[in-house]
């Protein structure tokens, strides 16, 4: 049975923690990268796109039953739009911006 990590209690304040979100979104490579918070981290474009070296989380959620001749409408949801400036992923809906 897996064990959960022990946390170490965070003493920062809410002003500290809002400054330092905003930090790291002003520094994020939006034009390149798409924000996972399923995964925790950020995956390049390139590789969302073309599904190279993705984290076992996003393998897990593609499909992998190739879809039906009269579902050609379809095809483009059934794939992350990684076009736009800002792209965060649905962790739910992993092809919903």
């Amino acid at each position: 049975m897996d064990q959960l990590i022990k946390l170490e209690l965070n003493t920062s304040s809410v002003l500290e923690l809002l400054s330092e979100f905003f930090n790291f979104y002003q520094e994020f490579p939006f034009d390149t990268h798409v924000i996972c918070p399923l995964v925790g981290e950020a995956i390049t474009k390139y590789n969302i796109r073309h599904s190279l070296y993705l984290p076992l989380r996003l393998k897990e959620g593609r499909r992998t039953q190739p879809l039906p001749p009269l579902e050609t409408e379809g095809r483009k949801k059934d794939k992350l739009d990684v076009n736009k400036v800002l792209v965060i992923q649905d962790p739910f809906e992993l092809t919903r911006n």
